[in-house]
């Protein structure tokens, strides 16, 4: 089994009431190689920041492996100035 494995990733934008959201998500699944471990998906948008967000743990699996997700929400903010970040680029470490 290969230490770490991206299974599903989605972006997915939507129009909720007035504002356009963005919604992330990364479903991994890790070689449980021990106990006390941090999964993080690094990730940056069309501006090209990259930025570091901690997976959560979701379950078990049988042979040693380990799922883990990470959903991130985004909502457009024409007040405050705040865009989406659009096309997204990502890696997975632990």
């Amino acid at each position: 089994m290969e230490k770490i494995q991206c299974l599903y990733v989605e972006n997915r934008f939507q129009r909720v009431n007035k504002s356009l959201q963005q919604r992330v998500k990364v479903f991994i699944k890790v070689e449980n190689i021990c106990f006390d471990k941090a999964v993080e998906v690094l990730w940056s948008g069309d501006d090209g920041v990259w930025h570091v967000a901690p997976a959560r743990f979701d379950s078990s699996f049988d042979g040693g492996a380990e799922y883990w997700q990470l959903s991130l929400l985004f909502i457009e903010s024409k007040v405050d100035s705040i865009s989406l970040p659009g096309t997204i680029r990502f890696g997975v470490r632990f």
